[in-house]
């Protein structure tokens, strides 16, 4: 993150369980429509920022 502000990035911090509270059921919806992509997901989730 430095990086980029030192190049004039502004990085505006967020709550993020309350994004990811936000954006959950779009996921799933996603999910549902297409279902091949929840491997993807899954590998997603895992991860931390």
């Amino acid at each position: 993150m430095a990086a980029l502000t030192e190049k004039g990035v502004t990085v505006a911090e967020c709550d993020r369980e309350a994004f990811k509270k936000r954006v959950a059921p779009q996921t799933e919806n996603f999910i549902k429509a297409r279902p091949e992509s929840k491997a993807v997901i899954d590998i997603i989730r895992s991860t931390q920022a």
